[in-house]
């Protein structure tokens, strides 16, 4: 620990004796200590602090009648009296003071000091009192945490605790990051400000990566609390948690609502659906393809097993395809593409995937997926902030066979 050399501080030592015969004497008490205006700063811990340099006061207070010979002496961490002053008591004002110069203290006492004072008479110790002092240089770091012992005083960091708060953070360190030196966890994020230092977080933001988790959080969750997508599936942490999936795999299930309510469903559904001059097979309830269609001439038939599972009757609309619907139905490479990447993707994918995956600029996967999502072949949910693209699994009559 570093140290500053000092003395010990002043104190007021308030004594008393209650009557007026032979014995008055050995009734005299210390009745409580207290210390001059110029000691009138005390520590985080509640100690007075005395600067090194400054003077002090003891105050005897009694009752009449006149006597003489008390002594009052202080003491400081030591065996040996330092220093005593005659006193009589009584003065008119029922007070006299003792004033105490400091250059009367060892030069070796400093931080925290036992300040005794101790009334005697006739050589007979009448009674004492002991107070917890702090002796101080006003120019010094008496902890040694580059803080000014001014400085902590003002901010009521403690004059002797590198750090006050034990949060592993020295005082002046957590001044230079703007935290507070008082305070573990100046964000109040459930991290300690020196644990925040090592995962690479703001002490001072609860929220680091703004996803709408606390960095505390997401130490428990064991995401990255710098990243605002851990697993990098296109949806913010914050999401994942809300709906139930896991935010450190891109690979965990994703169910949302979107206002439609499916009931009576057993089972595996199975459709083959019409596509770009080709088959492909459908599995509603897990959005995954079976197979992609073939090139034009080139069509690749389910399974019977696949056929006998979608073995439903054409709808009037199915039997019935107008001509603008069986031109949605020609050839068309760049939605063929989009199917293939989502297909790929487990039948789900945020829409700015589709953009890194396709080249494409944004204005054109927005609107091919947009004519794509009219043609009942995927869905748009927005969540957050994010576009996600599904493969539809909705009964869009015009878009099934009857196989």
């Amino acid at each position: 620990m570093a140290s500053t050399s000092g003395v010990a501080s002043a104190g007021a030592a308030d004594l008393s004796y209650a009557s007026n015969d032979s014995t008055a004497a050995t009734n005299a008490t210390v009745e409580n200590v207290t210390f001059s205006e110029s000691a009138a700063n005390t520590t985080n811990e509640g100690h007075p602090v005395i600067w090194q340099g400054q003077s002090f006061e003891t105050t005897v207070e009694y009752d009449p009648p006149d006597k003489s010979g008390y002594e009052v002496c202080l003491w400081a961490d030591t065996s040996e009296v330092q220093s005593c002053k005659t006193v009589n008591l009584g003065d008119p004002a029922n007070r006299t003071s003792v004033t105490f110069e400091l250059s009367e203290w060892p030069t070796d006492e400093n931080g925290k000091v036992a300040l005794s004072t101790e009334l005697r008479f006739d050589g007979e110790t009448l009674d004492s009192s002991t107070t917890d002092v702090v002796v101080l240089a006003q120019n010094g770091s008496y902890d040694g945490d580059s803080l000014q012992n001014t400085e902590e005083l003002g901010m009521n960091s403690s004059v002797l605790s590198a750090d006050t708060d034990n949060d592993g953070l020295r005082d002046g360190r957590e001044i230079e990051l703007a935290t507070d030196p008082t305070d573990p966890d100046s964000d109040d994020d459930g991290l300690r400000d020196a644990r925040e230092l090592e995962l690479g977080t703001d002490p001072t933001e609860k929220d680091t990566d703004g996803d709408g988790l606390t960095d505390g959080r997401e130490a428990e969750l064991g995401t990255d609390p710098t990243e605002k997508d851990t697993d990098g599936d296109g949806l913010s942490d914050d999401t994942e948690v809300t709906y139930g999936t896991n935010p450190t795999s891109s690979k965990s299930p994703f169910t949302v609502a979107v206002g439609v309510v499916v009931t009576g469903v057993a089972g595996i559904i199975f459709a083959t659906r019409r596509f770009d001059g080709g088959l492909f097979q459908w599995r509603a309830n897990d959005r995954s393809i079976l197979s992609f269609p073939a090139r034009s001439g080139h069509s690749e038939s389910p399974s019977q097993e696949q056929q006998d599972a979608d073995e439903e009757p054409a709808t009037e609309t199915q039997q019935a395809e107008t001509p603008g619907v069986a031109a949605n139905r020609a050839i068309d490479p760049d939605r063929e593409r989009v199917l293939r990447i989502l297909q790929e993707s487990g039948g789900r994918i945020r829409q700015r995937q589709v953009v890194d995956e396709t080249d494409w600029s944004a204005s054109k996967v927005s609107r091919r997926l947009s004519k794509m999502e009219d043609d009942g072949l995927i869905s748009k949910v927005t969540i957050g902030r994010e576009n996600i693209v599904m493969l539809d699994d909705e009964d869009h009559g015009a878009d099934f066979d009857e196989t």
